[in-house]
């Protein structure tokens, strides 16, 4: 015998309270950020070559790191691409991957590994994937002053607010774009430099050796180890 459920209030009272229950509960018990959380399964290895040809990037870095990337599990698509002096290779992680660090932990793993098989002197590849998300917040700083930006000044203002804004609660991550290294330029007087005796070479090399920023040396005993630095590193230009 069939029911029709628009003849029986009772079914339709029922079913009605059955689907307010579950949308109530739905909504007390699903979880909700302002910005949800997702899963970055994107990555980028930056092995630069500086110096090298396209030609010797892909034969003596791309192809070793490719051939190694190939033997780690949950990599589902990997581009690469090489230019004079540097290698980009991009990485896309498996669909059903919910918890991507064991993944990402094997491929810096076998960065390392690979790290004797490229020529020797070249640095560590680098595995970005800090590229996923959304960024709540950006502060721009700029020169107010009448004359030209000294973006020195800027850029130690803003190394000053980055390590103030990492210590603010439930920050994951402050990121600086825009600084500039600083630099000394010394010009030299050739014929000063030639009644020297010292080529340009020579002259580098002396003011490098000038600038101690590493310990001459370190005590060792069974208590403490201390290290010896020299006096003399750059300061200011003069």
């Amino acid at each position: 015998m069939s029911v029709s459920i628009h003849r029986n209030p009772r079914l339709i009272a029922l079913a009605i309270a059955m689907i307010t229950v579950a949308g109530l509960s739905a909504l007390y018990t699903l979880p909700r950020q302002e910005d949800p959380t997702l899963t970055n399964r994107i990555a980028l290895i930056l092995a630069p070559f500086p110096g090298a040809s396209p030609e010797r990037v892909e034969s003596l870095v791309t192809r070793p790191l490719e051939d190694a990337l190939r033997e780690v599990a949950n990599i589902k698509l990997m581009e690469s691409t090489s230019r004079a002096g540097i290698a980009t290779i991009s990485l896309e992680l498996a669909d059903h991957l919910r918890d991507t660090r064991k993944t990402l932990s094997d491929i810096r793993a076998t960065l390392d590994d690979t790290l004797p098989e490229l020529p020797k002197g070249l640095p560590r590849p680098l595995l970005d994937d800090k590229r996923f998300g959304a960024y709540t917040m950006l502060i721009a700083l700029r020169w107010t002053e009448g004359n030209a930006a000294n973006r020195a000044i800027l850029n130690r203002y803003g190394k000053a607010l980055q390590d103030a804004l990492r210590s603010v609660p439930n920050t994951s991550m402050v990121e600086l774009w825009g600084a500039q290294k600083e630099e000394i330029y010394v010009q030299v007087d050739p014929h000063a430099l030639n009644d020297a005796g010292l080529s340009v070479q020579q002259l580098a090399q002396q003011i490098q050796q000038a600038d101690t920023k590493l310990a001459a040396g370190a005590i060792r005993s069974q208590s403490q180890n201390l290290l010896i630095e020299l006096q003399g590193e750059l300061t200011s230009i003069e």
